[in-house]
């Protein structure tokens, strides 16, 4: 029975796999705890501990065999297998989406697109653009559990509503709009706003810490020789 995973580290398990993915296609065959915390930003012990929950452990200076700690991590995140996902709102982001995802890339295979727009709406694509309402019947003829929500801001919690109505079980939230989870459907957000807001803030802090430590020791200390 797997262990139950806070949000933190199903987060730090799958940037796990995301990073060990890119040495594998580089060729590398073994990796250590400090080259996945070096990735990261965070401890070797923190690694050794999120791998160690699953019963994952590295052989003492061998570090841990890429091929096998993929499988392991694909098992315990259970995203084995091709994850498919519908997108609701196909303008610009919700396009690009399905460009992006629309070829089975990268694991993921956006199916469909849902939108109002009649001249959006084009059930003949190759990825297929269907009217909202049509979503609780694709839904459950596809079993379909992930959506990903793209729709402006102010129509958001209305479309959000025949989100639930379709039983769709988690919603990945592009909009700004604070929408709730409940038992029945997570909602992840995702504010680009947001996080573009906190890289300046963390940009900004790292120029203070860089004018701090080539400030001369005086001024650094807030002192002068007055």
């Amino acid at each position: 029975m797997q262990p139950i995973m806070s949000k933190d580290v199903v987060e730090r398990l799958s940037r796990y796999r995301s990073v060990l993915l890119r040495l594998k296609s580089l060729g590398f065959v073994r990796v250590f705890s400090d080259n996945l915390a070096d990735a990261l930003g965070v401890s070797a012990s923190l690694v050794r501990k999120d791998l160690g929950l699953h019963g994952i452990h590295g052989v003492k200076r061998g570090g841990y065999n890429i091929e096998t700690l993929v499988e392991r991590l694909t098992e315990v995140l259970g995203v084995s297998g091709m994850l498919k996902i519908v997108v609701i709102g196909c303008g610009h982001i919700g396009s690009a989406l399905l460009r992006t995802y629309g070829g089975k890339r990268y694991g993921i295979n956006a199916v469909a697109g849902f939108d109002i727009n009649a001249q959006i709406i084009n059930p003949m694509a190759a990825i297929p653009i269907l009217d909202v309402h049509e979503l609780a019947t694709y839904v459950a003829t596809q079993a379909i559990d992930v959506a990903v929500l793209c729709v402006p801001e102010d129509a958001a919690a209305t479309v959000m509503e025949q989100v639930r109505t379709s039983r769709i079980r988690g919603v990945l939230n592009f909009t700004a709009a604070h929408l709730r989870s409940d038992a029945h459907c997570l909602v992840q957000p995702l504010d680009i706003r947001m996080e573009i807001e906190k890289l300046f803030c963390l940009v900004e802090m790292s120029a203070r810490r860089e004018r701090a430590e080539t400030a001369p020791e005086g001024r650094e200390r807030g002192n002068d020789d007055r």
